[in-house]
């Protein structure tokens, strides 16, 4: 996919936008939703809440330059993406319908390529600055190993062996959530490549929440946060750019070209700590990613609590959504519940990365995802994910069945069960083994050139590679 595109809707806007927002929540109709291209809805319910979408901007998928060209004639502006396959466009200064109302003439005149520009924020500190954060700089090994039981106790409750860590070898794993800091001790030597979005913002800066999410998966054997699969190909893109609250947030666009830079590098499994409404485009990506690609998705479940909805893009079909337990097994308070929950993996005060040389404690369902994305990277290739086959794939049956078996029952707070790592892989053929799980606890004009992704890239050195 070409990327490019003008510097974005500026920040000043803002406040004119908020006052048109409540526009799209009296608008539409309720009722069944009548499906287009590849099952992307073409709406008949009710529009979503106002504040979880850009209220005057419409998301252009795929579409051929001469609608565009009609387009910008009608007075939108191309706000981003012109020469892309996704486009940010801003409704005329004169037109009074909503973005809500606008999505739909636009996909009656041009056919199911719009949607709205949806927000999404990291599964983050909310919660998790409810556990003490114990950060120091990063020293010495410590005594007992690179990281004692005590303290990485998430390997031994998904009876880890490193000795898996080889089968995770040439397999590519994709992660968009927050800046990492690439130069953190834990990433050295490292096949990492490190993608910025930011068009039309400001880059947010390394931030704790990618950076400790990566090191459960790729922190350096040797480091005092070693991750369980260090020798895979990582691809991590910082999707997300400081709003007006000085807070990290991305978009539907954003997500889809970091859904968009990670089939270019052809990942197998894509981990995804972040929260937003159900957005069909991004549905969209995920369902053609998945049948044709065999990529895995896995994603935090949530952070919400007992009562909250459906966290996305963990609750669509295709997606893997990853709950969060302690050591002892039990529930993270803060998890989400729901019949979307597929399992559960260690998420409780886990020691991870930091920023700046740091390392600390994080807690969250984000922390547990990065657990199964590493099992379904030593998973891959048994699972047979990489043999030919005709027609579509489904790989998240396919994972999950070679995890689970023929284990079919669930709850709405483990899913499936605390996942279990396989005690080998490769050509002997195994089962992972699923413990029994406690009860739960009771509860614009032409686009402007000259923008790309910032790209870094830190290798293994070609003698250290087997």
């Amino acid at each position: 996919m070409g990327l490019g595109g003008p510097r974005g809707d500026p920040e000043d806007e803002k406040k004119q936008d908020q006052k048109k927002a409540s526009d799209a929540a009296s608008s539409g109709s309720k009722g069944g939703k009548s499906q287009g291209r590849g099952g992307v809805a073409l709406g008949l319910g009710a529009p979503p809440d106002p504040g979880t979408f850009r209220p005057r901007q419409i998301v252009a998928v795929g579409l051929p330059p001469h609608v565009l060209r009609q387009l910008v004639q009608r007075n939108f502006r191309v706000l981003s993406g012109s020469d892309s396959a996704v486009a940010v466009l801003r409704l005329p200064e004169t037109e009074t319908a909503s973005a809500w109302d606008m999505q739909r003439a636009l996909e009656k005149d041009f056919g199911p390529n719009f949607g709205l520009n949806y927000v999404y924020k990291p599964y983050q500190k909310a919660t998790e600055e409810r556990h003490a954060l114990q950060l120091g700089r990063a020293g010495p090994k410590p005594p007992g190993g690179a990281c004692p039981a005590d303290r990485c106790y998430g390997r031994e409750l998904i009876r880890w062996n490193d000795t898996l860590a080889r089968c995770a070898e040439g397999i590519r794993v994709g992660m968009i959530d927050t800046l990492v800091d690439k130069s953190h001790r834990a990433f050295a030597g490292r096949d990492l490549t490190t993608v910025t979005l930011e068009p039309g913002h400001d880059a947010a800066p390394p931030d704790g929440h990618g950076t400790g999410v990566l090191s459960v998966m790729a922190g350096a054997p040797d480091s005092s946060t070693p991750g369980l699969i260090p020798n895979a190909q990582f691809t991590a893109v910082g999707a997300f750019f400081t709003n007006a609250e000085g807070r990290p947030e991305t978009d539907t666009r954003h997500l889809l070209d970091a859904l968009n830079v990670l089939s270019a590098q052809k990942v197998h499994v894509i981990n995804m700590s972040l929260v937003g409404p159900e957005d069909d485009l991004v549905h969209e990506r995920i369902k053609e990613m998945a049948a044709t690609d065999a990529v895995v998705f896995v994603a935090a479940a949530g952070n919400g609590g007992p009562g909250a909805g459906a966290g996305y893009p963990a609750a669509y079909e295709e997606v893997i959504a990853v709950t969060a337990v302690d050591r002892r097994q039990s529930v993270y308070d803060f998890a989400n519940r729901g019949s979307y929950i597929d399992v559960a993996a260690p998420g409780v005060k886990i020691w991870t990365a930091q920023p700046g040389q740091r390392e600390g404690m994080l807690s969250g369902t984000s922390l547990a995802a990065p657990f199964v994305s590493a099992i379904v990277a030593v998973s891959y290739d048994d699972a047979g994910l990489r043999k030919p086959r005709r027609g579509a794939l489904d790989p998240k049956s396919m994972i999950l069945s070679h995890l689970y078996g023929d284990q079919t029952k669930r709850d709405s707070t483990y899913g499936l069960g605390v996942v279990k790592a396989p005690t080998s892989c490769g050509k002997q053929l195994w089962a992972s083994v699923v413990s029994r799980t406690p009860s739960p606890r009771p509860p614009e004009a032409a686009a402007q050139e000259g923008w790309g992704p910032t790209v870094t890239r830190v290798s293994v050195p070609a003698e250290g590679r087997r």
